[in-house]
């Protein structure tokens, strides 16, 4: 489910210097997965330091002229594993720690690398999208390889 792709970033979230954008390339995680209408996107730095720390991004689209239902209580729990290589900040993200527009929920969990070492960081988030007549329901697990440093 994941898909690298590059990017320059030494830490994977930060901005980097201008000496170190010719020596460090990081790669990012993603994963996608297409859902009764709506899409869902994942990604996270693939590479964190030990003791560094990064953001695992979940982003819900609602499609087909459905969108984000404002009274559903949003929630991502966060997993990590093996816990023992990252582990998350907060083991779950509530509705009021999202963002929201008409059309996307999207939530960012902060978390760490504790020793080297390849795990997955992800979560399930429980989200619903709506039309006038009718809303879908649904519980969904996404994650994306990191390997800690």
């Amino acid at each position: 489910m994941a898909l690298p792709t590059s990017s320059t970033a030494p830490d994977g979230g930060g901005s980097a210097s201008p000496t170190s954008l010719s020596s460090v390339s990081v790669t990012i995680a993603k994963a996608h997965l297409d859902g009764k209408h709506y899409t869902l996107d994942a990604r996270s730095p693939g590479n964190v330091s030990v003791g560094g720390h990064a953001e695992f991004e979940i982003a819900l689209v609602a499609q087909d002229g459905y969108h984000i239902n404002e009274e559903f209580p949003y929630k991502l729990k966060t997993n990590a594993e093996p816990a023992a290589v990252v582990s998350f900040d907060a083991p779950e993200l509530l509705r009021s720690q999202g963002t929201y527009t008409k059309t996307e929920a999207r939530f960012r969990a902060r978390f760490s690398g504790a020793q080297a070492g390849a795990a997955k960081v992800g979560g399930t988030l429980a989200l619903s999208v709506c039309t006038k007549k009718e809303c879908v329901i649904d519980r969904i697990q996404i994650d994306v390889p990191v390997t800690v440093r």
